[in-house]
């Protein structure tokens, strides 16, 4: 019996390969991870925890809030985790619990 094989050919973009076999073809990407230091990390904590006290003040629910901005309310509890600070999401919560930037990404010393 025959044994199938397959066929490794790499276009040249980054992280992306495509493999051939007999009947088919399929394709694998890679990520690659970036390290960031722990003060970035710890910055986005930081505008999270603001952003929950912000909320929680003006009286508004996760799902309330939500709402308000047409987000899902997986994707505000995940900024509020610090997971998901896409700088437009950003700006509709700040303009909504009247935040300025400032008091999110600056640190008063």
């Amino acid at each position: 019996m025959k044994q199938k094989s397959s066929v490794k050919n790499s276009y040249g973009r980054c992280c992306r390969t495509i493999y051939w076999s007999e009947n088919y073809l399929y394709e694998t990407s890679i990520m690659i991870k970036k390290t960031y230091p722990q003060e970035y990390h710890e910055k986005l904590k930081n505008i999270a925890s603001l952003i929950r006290e912000y909320r929680l003040a003006n009286g508004y629910t996760q799902m309330e809030l939500a709402k308000n901005l047409n987000l899902h309310r997986n994707t505000l509890s995940r900024v509020e985790r610090g997971y998901d600070h896409h700088i437009f999401n950003l700006l509709e919560i700040a303009a909504t619990l009247e935040i300025n930037l400032s008091e999110l990404f600056y640190e008063e010393k």
